[in-house]
């Protein structure tokens, strides 16, 4: 009885062992999954609303930060970045929370794209005007340009983003803007 229970803890112990070739083998056969990027442009107005809300409490926590120096210059950065980022954290607000979306795919891609294109130009035009204040204005004026400065060109980069994400739909990987899709692909044997 002793030899038979010992036999049997034996193979008991072994199969984990003999197994374990098996479970390599089918490893060994099964395909890896393939991976496709889908462009989802409600995904891509939601994280762009999300990154406009970063950027919102970003400059309003900044500007509190920068308005403790007394400089005049640094005090114009920081009322320009708490006003910009209660302007882009309202707007945010307003975009995920209350304004309508279009449920046509197609339609909210082009829209995306005419507005991030809007946007870029009107971006640029802050980015202007901010640098004619800091090259012409007095002390106080100059921080303000900057602040103006600053946050156009924040604004410009998160739009040409869009714009060129929503532009070319096809080319989103590596972009976040898409949802990926895995496909295994499963052997079978006849």
């Amino acid at each position: 009885m002793r030899k038979f229970i010992c036999l049997l803890v034996i193979i008991i112990l072994s199969a984990p062992v003999f197994g374990s070739e098996g479970a390599e083998a089918a490893a060994a056969e099964k395909p890896e999954p393939i991976e496709y990027i889908v462009y989802d442009v409600h995904k891509h107005i939601d994280n762009s609303d999300n990154i406009l809300l970063a950027l919102g409490g970003l400059s309003i926590g900044a500007g509190a930060g920068i308005l403790a120096n007394s400089n005049p210059l640094t005090v114009g950065i920081g009322i320009q970045s708490i006003l910009w980022g209660m302007g882009e954290t309202a707007f945010g607000v307003y975009k995920k929370n209350w304004a309508v979306s279009e449920s046509d795919d197609e339609k909210a891609r082009t829209l995306l794209v005419e507005a991030a294109g809007k946007h870029i130009l009107i971006d640029l035009a802050f980015v202007a005007a901010g640098s004619l204040m800091l090259i012409l204005g007095d002390e106080a004026l100059k921080g303000h340009g900057a602040g103006i400065m600053i946050h156009g060109t924040a604004l410009a980069i998160l739009n040409t983003v869009n714009f060129v994400i929503a532009s070319n739909p096809g080319e989103v990987r590596g972009w976040g803007a898409g949802i990926n899709v895995y496909i295994a692909a499963v052997p079978v044997k006849f």
